[in-house]
């Protein structure tokens, strides 16, 4: 009795096993037959646009057999179809996408490269990338790079690299950023700082060094992205003083971002480095709250005297951020600096000063 129960406990495993790494494997795509895909473009271009609505929900089942077709019914006069038409591919392309479809998505993307051939309308080359930067995989990433150097589709190519995980589409951008036109370039190391990987970093340092004020505000944009340190501090093409105002404020967000990023990863002192010289030289009131914020989480009592004049500012917003960051301050010594500062304070941050005080205790 107790032998066969071994038996049958193991053999019940055994199945239990089997079923586990059937349902694991990558499906099989079963296509859908000439006359399924039929029938189902009749409907898509039906003059009833109840009907096209059902078909293109259902278009998930129809799979890659219906791409190209589709593809070009996108750039069609008819909006209706080519409206459906659109819609089913997007049907197809998240059915696909769905996990443990491989095999399926594969198939699919397979599909939406023909999409992107010479002498396609450009309005299903536009879907096919659109599609593929969903699907796509390392595979794929060649001839959508291609198209990085094509003026009517570079910018639906690069927002496909961009989404497409992997190392083959960051790759593909690091390589073609020193080649592209410098007008496009800046866009091209945007997606490299959405991407946010270091491998990036030696491209993005030399950009940052760029005499193209364009192109190297967004390799400075990019490199606060991605958070880290690189060997190389880049050193600037131009100073200061020859930004405009909107130049200037790009170059404060990076560098903001840059702090948060540093400080999130444990950095506490090269975030408040940078805290302390957007505040000091911050004009602006979102970047004086960002200094004060940041230096009220990682500052000490040296750092009270910088932060006094926030609290006699015109902006009320940053008079009370201010405040928030004083009395938010770690360190024993803060009472005592604050204090002090009482001493040879105006009536009004002296009061100020009070409530700090107040709040602290």
């Amino acid at each position: 009795m107790y032998t066969s129960w071994k038996v049958r406990f193991a053999a019940m495993l055994g199945l239990t096993a089997a079923m586990l790494f059937a349902y694991l494997l990558p499906t099989a795509v079963k296509g859908a037959t000439d006359r399924e895909v039929k029938e189902f473009m009749a409907k898509i271009q039906d003059g009833n646009a109840d009907v096209r609505y059902a078909t293109w929900r259902s278009a998930g089942k129809i799979g890659a057999s219906a791409v190209v077709p589709l593809g070009e019914l996108v750039a069609g006069k008819n909006r209706g179809v080519a409206r459906a038409a659109s819609e089913a591919l997007n049907v197809i392309a998240h059915h696909a996408s769905r996990p443990g479809a491989t095999a399926e998505r594969e198939a699919v993307s397979r599909e939406f490269l023909k999409l992107l051939a010479r002498g396609k309308p450009h309005a299903t080359q536009v879907k096919g990338l659109e599609l593929l930067a969903l699907t796509a995989g390392d595979a794929c990433v060649p001839p959508i790079a291609r198209l990085l150097h094509d003026e009517k589709l570079r910018e639906n190519a690069r927002r496909a690299l961009e989404r497409i995980p992997g190392k083959a589409s960051l790759q593909a951008l690091i390589g073609v950023v020193k080649k592209v036109p410098e007008g496009f370039r800046p866009a091209v190391i945007h997606s490299l700082g959405q991407k946010g990987s270091t491998e990036a970093l030696d491209v993005l340092v030399d950009c940052a060094e760029s005499s193209n004020k364009a192109v190297a505000l967004a390799a400075y944009s990019a490199l606060s992205r991605i958070g880290e340190v690189h060997s190389r501090q880049p050193q600037p093409a131009f100073r200061w003083e020859d930004l405009s105002e909107r130049e200037k404020r790009c170059v404060a967000n990076a560098f903001v971002l840059f702090a948060e990023k540093r400080a999130v990863r444990g950095d506490r002192e090269m975030a408040l480095r940078i805290y302390r010289g957007v505040l000091a030289g911050a004009e602006e009131e979102h970047f004086k709250c960002a200094g004060l914020i940041g230096i009220g989480a990682f500052g000490s009592a040296s750092d009270v005297e910088a932060m006094l004049p926030a609290l006699s500012d015109e902006s009320p917003v940053v008079r009370r951020v201010a405040m928030e960051a004083l009395a938010s301050l770690k360190g024993s010594d803060i009472n005592a600096a604050l204090e002090k500062a009482m001493e040879t304070a105006s009536p009004e941050v002296k009061d100020c000063l009070s409530k700090i005080l107040s709040a602290r205790k």
